[in-house]
């Protein structure tokens, strides 16, 4: 993998981490259609991690 693809991964990972944070801040006052995309966010960002971990860059 290319350096520049590393970089896009590390961007990509705090991108998503910053929506998933944004979301948890409403707390309880999440509607349905929210936790999904909480849930939808953090399996991506999950695997985003689980890449950069096999690069051994996390």
């Amino acid at each position: 993998m290319k350096i520049f693809d590393v970089r896009v991964l590390e961007l990509r990972y705090r991108a998503l981490d910053k929506q998933i944070h944004k979301l948890d801040r409403r707390g309880v006052h999440m509607t349905p259609s929210d936790r999904e995309r909480a849930t939808e966010l953090k399996k991506q960002r999950l695997l985003a991690k689980d890449q950069l971990y096999a690069l051994g860059l996390r």
